[in-house]
Parts: structure tokens; C-alpha cells; sequence
């Protein structure tokens, strides 16, 4: 067995890595399923709607809440297109910058996520939360935020290279 180094992973390490991603693509696609049959939402329109609701006056920058959800910018744009034609959204121009927009959560899309939340908690927790216990989900949590805070610098880093070109 090689030791590991900046361009190669242990097999311990491909293992885990192989275990997140495919833990992941499961269930996100199980929570997605659930979602869509039971309130016809997906789970990026889930995201959208929990962040808006979520903030303080139900509404944020698009580029904010692409942000937060790590959208590009036409996936975040073409997500509120959708949600909006189906009056769960709207957007509007900002006040301070008029090429700004503002992404606003509407009673029917509020509506629409109080109705989905339920079973979203439930399948979450059966799925997430249940087979771990609190130790398990501490560690989780704490390894979780460090991951974020990595992808959050190299982000940065990578922003900063492309205006430099």
C-alpha cells in the first residue's frame, strides 16, 4: 500500500470517499422522490423555499441565496423562474441597485413548504438522524462544518485567482 500524498488517497481514504458519495446521491435522490410525490417540490425547490423562509422578511439577493446553496448562477435563476410560474416565489428589483434582484417567498410557497415539512422531517430522520447515535451525530456535525469551511475557502481562493486573470 502507498502512502498517501497530496494527489493520491489511502484505500481507507477512497473508501470513505466512495461511502459519502454514494450515501449521498442516495439520499438526496430518496428525499427528492419524497418530496416530488408528496408536494410536487423538488429538493432544490425544498432548499430555495426553506432559505427565503428562513430570512428575515421571507426574501434575499439572488446571489445570496445562490450563495447559501451553492447554485450557479442560471441554476439559481432557472430554480426561481420555475418556482415563480408556479406562484411559490417572486422576484423583484432590489431598491439600493436596480440590476440586483430579490428572490421573495409568497404566502403560497410558504403554504406549500409547511405542507412538505412534515414528511421531509420524518424521511430525514428515519434516514439521517435515526441510525446514528448522538456521538455519531456530533462527530458528523463537527466533521460536517469543517468540510463546509474547507469548500468555503477553496471557493474563495478560486474567486480570487479568476478576477486576478
Amino acid at each position: 500500500m502507498t502512502e498517501p500524498t497530496p494527489s493520491t488517497l489511502s484505500m481507507a481514504e477512497l473508501r470513505t470517499w466512495r461511502r459519502v458519495g454514494t450515501a449521498f446521491a442516495r439520499l438526496l435522490s430518496t428525499l427528492d422522490r419524497q418530496l416530488r410525490d408528496e408536494s410536487g417540490l423538488s429538493v432544490d425547490d425544498f432548499g430555495v423555499l426553506s432559505v427565503l423562509s428562513a430570512t428575515p422578511g421571507d426574501a434575499v439577493r439572488m446571489s445570496e441565496l445562490a450563495d447559501r446553496l451553492s447554485f450557479s448562477p442560471s441554476r439559481i435563476s432557472h430554480a426561481v423562474q420555475r418556482m415563480e410560474d408556479q406562484g411559490w416565489v417572486t422576484r423583484d428589483r432590489t431598491p439600493e441597485d436596480r440590476r440586483g434582484r430579490i428572490a421573495r417567498l409568497t404566502p403560497t410557497g410558504d403554504r406549500v413548504l409547511r405542507e412538505a415539512w412534515p414528511g421531509h422531517a420524518a424521511l430525514v430522520r428515519q434516514l439521517f438522524i435515526d441510525p446514528l447515535n448522538a456521538s455519531q451525530l456530533e462527530e458528523l456535525d463537527v466533521a460536517f462544518a469543517s468540510i463546509s469551511q474547507a469548500t468555503v475557502k477553496h471557493s474563495a481562493r478560486d474567486d480570487s485567482t479568476k478576477r486576478k486573470s
